[in-house]
């Protein structure tokens, strides 16, 4: 049961680590 709340823990990091990118990357466009 760990071993998969880690594995979905470690998918969210990513999906958020990569929705963080994407804002900051728009953001940087606004700036421009």
């Amino acid at each position: 049961m760990n071993d998969f709340i880690n594995v979905e823990e470690q998918n969210l990091r990513n999906k958020l680590s990569k929705i963080e990118q994407k804002v900051n990357l728009s953001e940087e466009e606004k700036v421009k």
